[in-house]
């Protein structure tokens, strides 16, 4: 490569530093299962804490955890229905963020093994049942139905 090329690439990412990290700083997000398994859940409707706990067979004290972590990354919103605070997705860019994801995701996994691909969509569709881990380390459920 080029010393002018390797300059304006030098240039470029340092123009953009914070925008790595703030890409750096989502992947972070995205890097914990339950909260995936959330904003999943939350692409199918708005639901309270109970209902998301109940969906995905979590404690509330864990969906409602979070849910803080994803509001505070911007991924979700809330509205206030009476007593009860109400979730969604932010907008429509989480929403295609985590459909594309899951298109990737299953095309890989079929590519790899289309049994085991048609296995795990059984699995999700059914709402499995997954192990979650609380703040503290501890298991909370352990069952895949």
């Amino acid at each position: 490569m080029e010393n002018g090329n390797v300059s304006k690439i030098q240039e470029a990412i340092l123009r953009n530093d914070e925008l790595f990290d703030a890409l750096a700083e989502l992947y972070k997000v995205f890097g914990d299962g339950t909260r995936v398994r959330i904003l999943c859940a939350l692409t199918q409707s708005e639901m309270n804490v109970s209902e998301i706990s109940a969906f995905l067979d979590i404690t509330q004290s864990a969906v409602s955890h979070q849910l803080r972590v994803l509001k505070t990354s911007s991924l979700v919103k809330s509205k206030r229905k009476g007593k009860t605070m109400i979730y969604s997705l932010a907008d429509e860019h989480v929403r295609a963020i985590i459909e594309r994801r899951s298109s990737n995701t299953r095309h890989a996994v079929s590519k790899s093994d289309r049994s085991q691909s048609r296995a795990i969509s059984e699995r999700i569709n059914s709402n499995a049942r997954y192990a979650v881990r609380d703040g503290d380390g501890s298991q909370t459920r352990a069952t895949i139905e």
